[in-house]
């Protein structure tokens, strides 16, 4: 895991991340399918990923 400096500004860590910033697809897209995480269970508790990563 990479350690970045805490000093970084947020446009670095928006540069270094921007996964985490995009809505559509999301990050959580990658992993789950869409009734995955609208389902009642996801709300509730940690639901296992039910997809693989289609990028790498």
């Amino acid at each position: 895991m990479a350690v970045f400096p805490t000093t970084a500004t947020w446009a670095e860590f928006a540069a270094r991340n921007s996964d985490l910033l995009t809505w559509k697809p999301s990050l959580l897209d990658r992993y789950y399918n869409s009734e995955t995480l609208w389902s009642d269970l996801a709300r509730t508790s940690f639901v296992m990923p039910d997809r693989g990563s289609t990028s790498s």
